[in-house]
């Protein structure tokens, strides 16, 4: 039985930034690999230090491929600073990371309690809008809330006819709540537009189901993971060397396959045609129309 003592060593942080990492702290492998970095420099009572590839893997157990996405994920959001050092030539000494401990540089995702109070008047307005249209406004009694909304934003009358335009145009653009275009969105078509290149199975359009599948696998796996993944369950499925051919929907491999890919090396060692392979337990993975060798591996 685990039983960790403060004796045996411990790890000193600010409470101030112990209350920002509530607040803001990242997900999935990004987490794993902020605090690896806060055991190797605060662990050690350090504010910086020398810490490679290979002891992050080490710490963490992921692959190399996602402690470098990582890395590159915290970096961007400035959760943590790294000095790259480079040797004679090509060669690359081993980086010098630090926690980013001015919680006020961070990029976090999330808009400002002041635009969300904007979004909400404006999401108000355009439903007042609504229903007087329903009740047989007039064109001109339209066009007079617009410019009085405007006006009580310090705007002028035409800037009033423009946002109505925008509202009713459904352009990138437009304030209509069901129709903004986050982050998130641009992320979920970037994903699925990777995945119909990889020609699997090509979707048409990017459903609901789809969607919500996307954005879920995202509160666990960076996009860059997830099209990494795509990639590996590619390559494993068209090559001819490999005996898994098991074709997922999106939606599927994020729920079910994700996790299975994320290692391209793991993946081809459990996919290999040659050598030993036992049967494969995990039916239910598998396609109706697929029956298992009783010389297959664990999937």
């Amino acid at each position: 039985m685990a039983s960790p003592q403060l004796e045996d060593g411990h790890t000193r942080v600010a409470n101030e930034l112990m209350d920002a990492f509530c607040r803001s702290f990242p997900g999935g492998s990004n987490a794993q690999v902020l605090l690896a970095v806060i055991r190797r420099t605060y662990g050690w009572n350090k504010k910086e230090d020398q810490i490679s590839i290979g002891q992050l893997v080490a710490t963490t157990g992921l692959s190399r491929r996602a402690v470098i996405y990582a890395i590159q994920n915290l970096e961007a959001q400035r959760f943590i600073t790294v000095q790259r050092q480079r040797g004679r030539g090509n060669v690359n000494q081993v980086n010098t990371v630090a926690v980013q401990k001015n919680y006020d540089l961070w990029v976090v995702q999330r808009i400002s309690d002041q635009w969300a109070k904007q979004l909400q008047n404006k999401r108000e307005k355009y439903q007042a809008g609504v229903v007087q249209r329903k009740s047989g406004g007039s064109a001109e009694n339209q066009q007079n809330v617009a410019e009085k909304g405007s006006a009580e934003n310090g705007g002028s009358a035409e800037n009033g006819k423009k946002v109505v335009q925008r509202i009713g145009g459904g352009s990138a653009d437009c304030l209509h709540p069901q129709k903004t275009y986050t982050k998130d969105n641009t992320k979920n078509i970037l994903i699925f537009n990777h995945w119909n290149q990889q020609n699997i199975i090509v979707h048409k359009e990017l459903t609901n189901d789809t969607r919500n599948a996307i954005t879920h696998a995202l509160q666990s796996y960076t996009a860059e993971e997830i099209k990494a993944a795509t990639t590996n369950y590619a390559e494993i499925v068209h090559g001819e060397e490999y005996w898994f051919k098991y074709k997922w929907t999106l939606k599927d491999f994020l729920k079910r396959g994700i996790e299975k890919f994320t290692d391209l090396e793991a993946a081809k060692s459990n996919y290999l045609k040659e050598g030993k392979v036992g049967k494969a337990k995990n039916s239910r993975d598998l396609p109706k129309t697929y029956t298992p060798s009783p010389n297959c591996d664990d999937i």
